[in-house]
């Protein structure tokens, strides 16, 4: 989903090429009020950031450490975080998990466990 959406009626998913219908009740300015999914009201905000990247940065950074004498460790949480700064926001449905990229997330908190596990039961 991406945020320059104002004046349309609906959204692609440049995944899956699913069109959305926009409610605009949904939005609010450059702000997700609800899911374009299931319109669920609970989202969550998160580095747009590939986990199964930051694991493999620190694994081969381990696999290296003491070849390197560690200093694969400093710099593996080096690339880490740099790359983690430079990666914009994007919200989380709790419910069918859909990602919205180029809203802002400043009225959004962190993802919280208890909330979560809440939602756990809609994700298969």
């Amino acid at each position: 989903m991406s945020a320059s959406m104002s004046g349309a009626t609906s959204a692609g998913c440049s995944h899956c090429q699913t069109e959305v219908a926009l409610d605009p009740s949904q939005l609010e300015a450059d702000r997700l009020l609800r899911c374009m999914v299931c319109n669920n009201k609970e989202l969550y905000s998160q580095k747009d950031f590939n986990r199964k990247l930051g694991c493999a940065i620190m694994t081969v950074a381990i696999l290296l450490a003491v070849p390197t004498y560690y200093i694969s460790l400093v710099v593996g949480a080096i690339v880490d975080a740099l790359l983690y700064w430079r990666l914009p926001w994007v919200l989380v449905c709790y419910r069918c998990r859909a990602i919205y990229r180029g809203f802002d997330h400043g009225t959004h908190q962190p993802y919280e466990l208890e909330r979560g596990a809440k939602y756990d039961k809609y994700v298969g």
